[in-house]
């Protein structure tokens, strides 16, 4: 149930505004969205779809300035890293860096090995081929109940940056990470716990 998704574009600094252009097999129950502009002017969207099959989040993109969006594409592969597994992807960001590596970082219900729950965790899938297809998704803080939530993300050619929030502690986390899958480098923002709403 629900409406689908669509992008409108202003070609004159917001003045006036075109005709919507939805995003086709779009149609949401609950969503949040999340759209971005690479360097080179291709468009970004990601969502999530909840559903009887489950909340899943979902990528396409215009690289014609909005006339017209792809297919969407499954973003969570489903795959194992380092003994644990998504179970789902919401509240999704997504960032290109206009060179072909596109990254979408989520909130997912994490299982460990046995099944059992292990935390909401924030997960990464990465694209290197400007979108057609993402690799396995990784998790890229400790798993954890609290750290659950995406706030932004942005990419340049050599690195990738998240900025996610601890929700029950309301802290603030930035995360760095070398396009290239070297290893990370994650830090709280704010001084104090619990210091930031």
């Amino acid at each position: 149930g629900g409406s689908a998704l669509a992008v409108v574009k202003s070609k004159d600094g917001g003045v006036s505004w075109g005709s919507p252009v939805s995003i086709p097999n779009s149609a949401v129950s609950n969503s949040e969205y999340h759209l971005a502009v690479d360097s080179g002017g291709t468009v970004h969207v990601v969502w999530w779809l909840s559903g009887g099959s489950g909340t899943e989040t979902y990528y396409s993109r215009s690289s014609n300035g909005a006339a017209s969006f792809s297919s969407p594409i499954l973003v969570r592969s489903g795959n194992a890293y380092n003994g644990y597994r998504t179970n789902n992807a919401i509240e999704p960001v997504v960032a290109a860096d206009g060179a072909g590596n596109v990254y979408v970082a989520y909130s997912a219900y994490t299982k460990d090995g046995s099944g059992n729950f292990a935390g909401y965790n924030i997960w990464v899938s990465k694209s290197t081929d400007g979108g057609n297809t993402f690799q396995p998704e990784f998790s890229i803080n400790t798993i954890s109940s609290a750290q659950k939530q995406p706030v932004r993300i942005r990419a340049t050619a050599s690195n990738f940056y998240v900025l996610y929030v601890d929700q029950t502690n309301y802290d603030l986390y930035f995360y760095r990470r070398n396009a290239g899958a070297a290893p990370a480098n994650t830090g709280r923002l704010n001084a104090n716990t619990g210091s930031v709403l």
